[in-house]
């Protein structure tokens, strides 16, 4: 089906935008939704993080550990658990967050051009049921493999 293949690209053309777009930065393309979501999140967890995007643990290990070796964010033991750590956002990422939003709102005009208001709200509600579908159907495959 073309549906796998088209969003497939559109992908790999975000990567690929993204990592030139954000190069002066120190930060690619693996690591902006990351750091998005952290700042969005103070304090959040790895294991809230990894969830919140659908990512497994080790990208999710990966991603931070280069956003911290690029102080763009700090681990926080956890005081009421050791095991955890709470993660923030540093200052040099609070100046890089805009940055990375203009790039996502240029990227987002780049491939909505040509759609009006009502087509592009019907894409984001046709590519929303997507995901559903396509998280329905891991966590079936999780609970069944764990029968």
């Amino acid at each position: 089906m073309r549906v796998n293949r088209t969003i497939s690209i559109l992908y790999r053309l975000g990567h690929m935008y993204f990592d030139r777009d954000l190069e002066p930065y120190q930060i690619g393309s693996g690591q902006q939704f990351f750091l998005l979501t952290i700042g969005k999140n103070p304090g959040i967890s790895l294991y809230e993080l990894a969830q919140h995007g659908c990512y497994d643990k080790g990208t999710t290990t990966r991603a931070v550990r280069k956003l911290e070796e690029e102080g763009f964010i700090q681990r926080v033991i956890d005081t009421r658990d050791k095991r955890y750590h709470q993660l923030y956002i540093t200052e040099k990422a609070e100046r890089l967050i805009p940055v990375i939003e203009q790039s996502l709102e240029d990227w987002n005009a780049i491939i909505t051009d040509g759609l009006d208001e009502k087509q592009q709200e019907s894409l984001i509600q046709l590519t929303d049921q997507l995901a559903i579908n396509a998280s329905k159907a891991v966590m079936k495959d999780r609970k069944r493999d764990k029968e």
